[in-house]
């Protein structure tokens, strides 16, 4: 898998002492981060993948699929060896505060994504289609049904 910058990032002179006084990973422990951690991480993966797609084959078989949202997320990143840091997830970097939201169904629009902005932003950026996802269904709005209510 390819590796990002900030992996065994040569110059940390811009970190925290944290990180500026950790090794720089050598050959040896990025062979055992590949074959033992990532592998683990990926077979771990295509156990969920699996899992996801049987429950969509069984939605569908019973008829239910277009009246589900899937959803899927994590709990947090991993560290990998981005900045020195061989694994952990309580560090303010990206690697390890980023994390996926997935979903699925009830009209929303296939390939709509939503692009959140840096940590503390105001605000993220959009890349959505300008129609909402419940326009011309019989499902309503959730903001709508609780101001309703």
């Amino acid at each position: 898998m390819p590796k990002p910058p900030s992996f065994d990032e040569a110059d940390v002179s811009d970190k925290p002492a944290g990180v500026r006084n950790r090794p720089r990973i050598g050959a040896a422990a990025q062979a055992r981060m590949r074959n033992v951690v990532l592998k683990g991480r990926l077979e771990s993966l295509l156990s969920v993948d699996e899992a996801a797609g049987a429950i969509v084959a069984a939605l569908r078989e019973s008829g239910e699929l277009a009246n589900t949202l899937i959803v899927f997320t994590s709990d947090n990143g991993w560290m990998q060896g981005e900045h020195r840091i061989r694994n952990g997830k309580t560090v303010p970097y990206e690697e390890s505060i980023r994390v996926p939201l997935i979903m699925r169904g009830l009209g929303l629009p296939a390939g709509c994504s939503l692009t959140v902005g840096p940590p503390r932003s105001p605000h993220g950026s959009m890349n959505i289609p300008a129609s909402r996802p419940y326009a011309g269904t019989d499902r309503q709005d959730p903001q709508e049904r609780s101001a309703a209510a």
